[in-house]
């Protein structure tokens, strides 16, 4: 390189006077024998340069590619750049005030953040479009975990963190401890709270393609049925297909749960079983919660002696990711025979699915291969996999027969 800036710069030649300064640079190439030296360069650093191209045209590609089309759509549909829309921000201060808020106005108008996981996701692919966002987390009184003789109360602030390294939950309430590990990344655990984890929008790629407007958003058909369905229901799907992307769900249901609900009437307790519903009782929304509604905790009761419990997960890659199928299941033993089970299914589902086949399967029985076995072919026996999606049925089935011979070990 050095000896072609030489002769580049070395014919550049300042003349006598009364001639012009001529520049003589591009003479360097009609010789042979330095265009054999240029050429002799040129080949040596051609890795190099073609590398730098390759990038500089990835780049532009990729670029263009993103502004143009939507990746995470799988119909690829075009888009306009858009901004986000302009939003009011509000500091709440009690309950009555967040209720007063939501109830001015639908589902979407009004809408609250805490860890913003999942609500912020939605913003930027704009699925919603609030007009008021209202900070829960400065609500006092919302978040802690209370653990004594009459069981757990966790409030909807705490963050699934403290719920996974909290030592009375990790002792006693084992399959909660574990589904909370399993939750996305350390960084999102330590932000996302409980209300939001169970209140969370499915993650539909139909349903978080601002383009495609599904059943799930006031369309006509679920789009889950005839197109993708790799990571769809398999259980209670009709007529939407997506599937409830909580891990905390299954293994309080498990547990059984119960949520606390504040709204404009004042404060009610139910089931968290019965707080989730299917498509076919509303295809809109996920659970019971009214638009003027907030959770504010969850009661657990205390744990039955010699009960095991575990919380299995099966994910498509090693790092975080939402569960292909999942299994919470609390088991009361004698010895290898299991008096009582829970056996509640995620990521098979639109809501958290109790399974109270396997459950009978298991129930007075001492646990074998053979019992586990059938507890997991029970558990899937009604099963209706869609054109993508069937390798779920082998998966939940292993899940469930490994979690049954796993408390009996």
């Amino acid at each position: 390189m050095k000896q072609i800036a030489y002769g580049v710069f070395a014919n550049a030649k300042i003349r006598p006077a009364g001639q012009k300064m001529k520049m003589q640079a591009f003479s360097y190439f009609l010789l042979p024998q330095r265009r054999k030296c240029f050429f002799k360069y040129a080949a040596k650093w051609r890795g190099v340069f073609a590398w730098v191209f390759l990038r500089i045209a990835w780049g532009f590609l990729y670029n263009y590619g993103k502004v143009h089309h939507s990746f995470n759509a799988p119909n690829r549909t075009a888009r306009k750049i858009r901004k986000m829309e302009k939003f009011s921000y509000v500091n709440a201060t009690s309950l009555e005030q967040v209720t007063e808020l939501l109830s001015d106005s639908g589902w979407g108008e009004v809408m609250l953040i805490a860890g913003g996981t999942d609500l912020l996701a939605e913003l930027k692919e704009y699925v919603a479009a609030p007009k008021t966002l209202v900070n829960l987390k400065t609500l006092p009184g919302m978040e802690g975990i209370e653990a004594d003789a009459s069981g757990l109360k966790i409030g909807a602030l705490t963050t699934v963190a403290d719920i996974a390294k909290h030592p009375t939950i990790q002792h006693h309430y084992t399959v909660l401890a574990q589904a909370a590990v399993s939750v996305a990344t350390p960084q999102i655990r330590n932000v996302g709270t409980l209300g939001g984890n169970l209140c969370q929008r499915p993650r539909c790629w139909y349903y978080r393609d601002e383009s495609t407007n599904c059943l799930k958003k006031g369309g006509d058909i679920c789009y889950a049925v005839d197109g993708l369905s790799k990571y769809h229901a398999i259980l209670g799907g009709d007529p939407v297909y997506i599937v409830h992307p909580s891990d905390l769900a299954p293994a309080l249901i498990a547990l059984g749960a119960s949520v606390t609900i504040v709204g404009p009437e004042g404060e009610k307790t139910m089931s968290l079983e019965e707080f989730f519903t299917l498509p076919a009782a509303n295809p809109y929304r996920e659970n019971v919660l009214q638009p003027n509604e907030i959770v504010v905790g969850v009661q657990v009761p205390p744990a039955k002696p010699n009960t095991k419990s575990l919380y299995l997960k099966a994910r498509e890659k090693g790092a975080p990711d939402f569960a292909l199928a999942s299994v919470a299941g609390v088991f009361e033993m004698d010895g290898k025979t299991c008096k009582s089970a829970n056996i509640v299914l995620g990521g098979v589902a639109p809501a958290p699915w109790r399974s109270k086949e396997a459950e009978t399967a298991l129930t007075g029985k001492m646990i074998n291969e053979m019992v586990s076995k059938q507890a997991g072919a029970d558990a899937v026996k009604d099963a209706q996999p869609l054109n993508d999606n069937a390798y779920k049925v082998t998966l939940t089935q292993n899940l469930v027969s490994r979690a049954a011979m796993m408390a009996a070990s």
